[in-house]
């Protein structure tokens, strides 16, 4: 749906053009931002998970100002880091953890850039997060996704961690003329199913020169007005 675009985007905004120090991690499995941003797979998380608090510097890559952590790349790596973190959001190497030691280098913002689905990779960055911005398209199938996160963060997980109703927000991403569901009726669909719906902080409209600069490894915000528009609303 275009989350890992925007937050990497956000991030190189925040850090390269307004100078303000800024983590992203990167959670996918492949991560994306090695693609999208000319990164390397190692080094990355796995080097937290090995040496718990000074392997925390050694996972972090840097592009431009920006800086970025990344998930394994390996699966059994991938699948070794969310067996650990079952046991125990405390646990020294568990995700939870990885995400709370950003804050011993004094970043004014930690992007996490979580992959789909309820596993660890997603569940424990949530518990460690203050702020949810769901990204999501005007379709039929991103509308029920979107009522599904919905339901998990605001009653299913509130007896662990609660990210406050005012806290989370909506960006409607690959709009399009053509589409059968305009950004509009999407948002009030999701008022009817739901009884409320986020603030919507941009709606950014489908745009082939974003993939397109993606594939060539740069930075898509500054390049594509549509795009750097919504990225700055947001």
């Amino acid at each position: 749906v275009g989350r890992s675009t925007l937050a990497e985007n956000i991030g190189y905004e925040l850090a390269v053009r307004m100078s303000v120090k800024t983590m992203l991690m990167s959670f996918d499995l492949p991560a994306a931002a090695p693609m999208h941003l000319n990164l390397r797979y190692t080094p990355n998380a796995g080097e937290f998970f090995a040496r718990p608090g000074d392997g925390f510097a050694s996972a972090i890559q840097t592009k431009e100002g920006l800086d970025v952590v990344v998930a394994p790349e390996d699966s059994v790596e991938y699948a070794r880091a969310a067996q650990q973190s079952a046991t125990g959001k405390s646990e020294a190497n568990s995700l939870y953890s990885l995400v709370m030691a950003s804050w011993t280098r004094s970043y004014a913002a930690v992007l996490l850039d979580l992959p789909d689905g309820e596993d660890v990779w997603t569940l424990h960055p949530l518990l460690a997060a203050n702020t949810a911005v769901i990204v999501t398209r005007p379709t039929l199938a991103d509308l029920a996704a979107t009522k599904h996160l919905l339901v998990m963060l605001m009653e299913r997980m509130r007896n662990e961690h609660r990210i406050p109703q005012e806290s989370i927000f909506l960006v409607i991403n690959q709009a399009s003329d053509r589409s059968r569901m305009t950004p509009s009726s999407f948002y009030q669909d999701l008022t009817n199913s739901y009884g409320w719906a986020p603030p919507v902080l941009a709606v950014i409209p489908f745009d082939s020169a974003i993939p397109n600069a993606q594939d060539d490894r740069m930075p898509v915000v500054g390049k594509v007005d549509s795009f750097t528009k919504g990225v700055h609303s947001i």
